[in-house]
């Protein structure tokens, strides 16, 4: 069971509110007409979309609003939309950038792509462009959503209270933070690479694999207490989780016991 507060809790409510955020994409054309027919369009796909005439006008709305894809066309009167493109980088290296233009060349592809566009798309005539252009954005989107929620699950399992580990399908420690290797006694570097039975004294082994691993492959998760052996060969009591991942990847946290 997880507790209200705990750093599993707080990921998985980060998670859902992340995901349940509608895409907002900031559509920059000097193109008035046009501009009104993607916004149109692009709210029927789904997504919440703000305009731009200009690199200024975008600046400014990136400046005070959240922000989550820019769609820029090329001919711009500024600046190109590559030089937008390159601005943008300077501050925010991870925002999914669409060059969608009318200047269909691979002289322009490839300048857009040394300078870090995410995607390049033409524009064509009809409506079925404004479908392809919401899906490519909606992709770019839950993509470095799912690469935000990584960055900030590791962030949260550096810093936790708990001592956190990953073991491999083989039971050898992958990942262990700060607090695990503090609490086992071990430097991380050590760790990693260790099987978990290292720290168990011989009598409890038979516990773990006859009751506590049949447990976790049954009901997805097991928590109880152990009694772990530390790097000096001193003990210490803790409370101990233990979930699995789809991939087979055990995911085990643990506290001071009583």
């Amino acid at each position: 069971m997880t507790e209200k507060g705990s750093p599993r809790a707080d990921a998985s409510a980060l998670a859902r509110s992340i995901a349940d955020e509608v895409p907002h994409v900031l559509h920059v054309d000097d193109d008035r007409a046009f501009l009104e027919l993607a916004e149109t369009f692009l709210s029927r796909h789904g997504l919440i979309a703000s305009t731009a005439e200009s690199t200024t006008e975008a600046r400014e709305r990136l400046a005070s609003s959240a922000v989550d894809c820019i769609v820029c066309d090329y001919d711009m009167p500024e600046e190109n939309g590559v030089e937008f493109l390159e601005s943008v980088r300077a501050d925010r290296p991870n925002l999914p950038f669409v060059l969608f233009t009318g200047k269909g060349s691979e002289e322009v592809a490839s300048e857009a792509i040394s300078a870090g566009v995410t995607d390049y798309l033409q524009k064509e005539t009809g409506t079925e462009q404004w479908r392809v252009l919401a899906n490519r954005v909606e992709n770019l989107v839950e993509r470095r959503r799912s690469e935000r929620l990584a960055e900030y699950s590791f962030r949260a399992m550096e810093t936790a209270r708990e001592g956190i580990s990953l073991i491999d399908v083989d039971g050898r420690f992958v990942y262990v933070n700060r607090a695990y290797a503090d609490f086992v006694g071990y430097d991380r570097e050590d760790l990693v690479g260790r099987h978990w039975e290292e720290l168990y004294q011989d009598a409890d082994l038979e516990d773990v694999y006859d009751e506590v691993l049949p447990a976790v492959r049954q009901d997805g998760e097991w928590e109880g207490e152990h009694v772990y052996l530390r790097a000096d060969g001193s003990t210490i009591p803790v409370d101990h989780a233990l979930s699995y991942c789809e991939e087979g990847v055990l995911v085990c946290l643990i506290r001071a016991g009583g």
